[in-house]
């Protein structure tokens, strides 16, 4: 994989943004001990942005990899990223941020209708 300067820069904001984090902000216990890395450390973040830890690490290492608008949503929201760097962070990686599909949050889940699907069960639920 081939490394370019556009890359590179990802590799580098992605890595600023990590070691900044800390895990007890991320909701992530702490294990007793000292920490060698600052802030996050990449398996935690590939575990929260739901990417393996492989594919992380070639982004943040700036091998030439196209991230979807979803991976990168997905790591925005694992670093807590603010609107700004949401932003900064798609412009690096050269995908446009409208090509994002959300869902809104209507506040969660229409229990009229899990309600129907449970009375239509013949046997007891949970």
């Amino acid at each position: 994989m081939k490394t370019n300067r556009f890359s590179t820069a990802l590799g580098e904001f992605i890595k600023s943004r990590r070691e900044r984090l800390q895990p007890s902000e991320a909701g992530i216990q702490p294990l007793p001990g000292r920490r060698r890395t600052p802030g996050l450390r990449r398996e935690e973040v590939s575990y929260l942005a739901n990417i393996s830890v492989t594919y992380f690490a070639w982004l943040e290492q700036g091998k030439e990899v196209n991230p979807s608008p979803e991976v990168l949503l997905s790591i925005s929201k694992a670093l807590q990223l603010d609107d700004d760097e949401q932003k900064h962070l798609f412009d690096l990686a050269n995908v446009d941020v409208a090509s994002v599909v959300t869902v809104p949050n209507n506040g969660g889940p229409n229990t009229e209708v899990l309600q129907k699907i449970v009375d239509q069960l013949h046997y007891p639920s949970l």
